[in-house]
């Protein structure tokens, strides 16, 4: 019998301080224990690298300059060492079965690279003229996937020159690349909504990426067609 799953989990963070500890809680209270928690501070102005480092051990903090959240995000994949990797978002929480479920379908399959699950969401602060997804959703993020290190290195790492979306272009190059995927029908994640989301905020910047990104798709598909 093969044993337990060896999972770090990367959570990348900038000011992140009101949220950061529960974030961190909710991966070390899980029922399959993840190896490490990966904090990775992209140059924050507020506590939040000291709140990690506050956790000690099974938690890794690093400092890094403000390049971003790919940037944070590759950080922590050459800090990480483990056959699979989650994500979470520092304003997110998991519920504790997350890495358990998803861990399982992985061990079941190998042909399977990558993992999601089901979200919900909740209203976090006075956040006017956002409604909340209360009720089960598919869930393809940050916050939701479970993935293999080796899906990880043949995709590649995230590309810094997306400051919103920086996780669905590397989802895109993951379906370019034939990496079988699956949902399971757990609820996994909650999302926080609390006015201070970056896909909130950057709203002008999130849709000029996910043109540029629509286009980039295309390019793909017209290459071949074209050699």
């Amino acid at each position: 019998m093969p044993g337990p799953a060896t999972i770090d989990v990367l959570i990348p963070v900038r000011d992140g301080a009101p949220f950061l500890a529960q974030a961190i809680e909710s991966a070390l209270a899980q029922t399959l224990p993840p190896t490490r928690v990966i904090v990775v501070d992209d140059g924050s102005e507020d506590d939040s690298a000291a709140i990690a480092e506050s956790f000690g051990t099974p938690v890794t903090a690093l400092r890094e300059p403000p390049r971003g959240a790919a940037a944070a995000l590759n950080a922590g994949l050459a800090e990480s060492r483990a056959p699979l990797v989650a994500f979470l978002d520092a304003d997110d929480l998991w519920l504790p079965q997350r890495l358990e479920l998803q861990a399982a379908v992985l061990a079941r399959d190998p042909a399977v690279g990558i993992v999601f699950g089901h979200l919900t969401e909740f209203i976090d602060g006075d956040v006017r003229g956002v409604e909340a997804r209360t009720e089960p959703t598919p869930g393809v993020l940050k916050s939701t996937v479970l993935v293999r290190r080796a899906t990880l290195d043949a995709v590649g790492h995230f590309d810094a020159s997306y400051s919103v979306i920086d996780f669905a272009e590397w989802h895109a190059r993951s379906h370019t690349a034939g990496v079988v995927e699956l949902v399971v029908p757990e609820v996994v994640a909650r999302r926080r909504v609390h006015g201070a989301n970056v896909t909130l905020r950057r709203r002008e910047t999130l849709n000029a990426e996910y043109l540029r990104l629509a286009r980039a798709a295309v390019a793909r598909r017209r290459a071949p067609a074209q050699a």
